[in-house]
């Protein structure tokens, strides 16, 4: 159940910073996929998963990561919802498209 919920969490982010979704998976390391992957980890959290299951979900799609740094971005992505109005709006978008 919950690896519906992150990939439809990973269609909507892609989507938004109209990314391809597979971008969201490479080790690319340009400003929007970064920042990409940094609100995929937020949602997740905030949704309930745990930092081993994103971890799990992130590599079972081809990206291999570690739970520090998955932690590391929800904490870059909570300081921008603390310091960007426009930021926290596009969180609360992508987290009503999701069921």
């Amino acid at each position: 159940m919950k690896k519906a919920i992150f990939n439809q969490y990973a269609y909507e982010v892609s989507k938004l910073f109209s990314l391809d979704q597979k971008e969201i998976f490479n080790k690319g390391k340009r400003r929007d996929i970064v920042g990409s992957r940094h609100m995929l980890f937020y949602l997740c959290y905030k949704r309930g998963m745990y930092g081993t299951e994103i971890k799990k979900y992130m590599n079972d799609s081809g990206y291999n990561i570690n739970h520090s740094s998955i932690m590391y971005g929800v904490k870059c992505a909570n300081d921008l919802i603390q310091n960007d109005k426009d930021y926290a709006s596009l969180i609360r978008k992508v987290s009503l498209c999701v069921d």
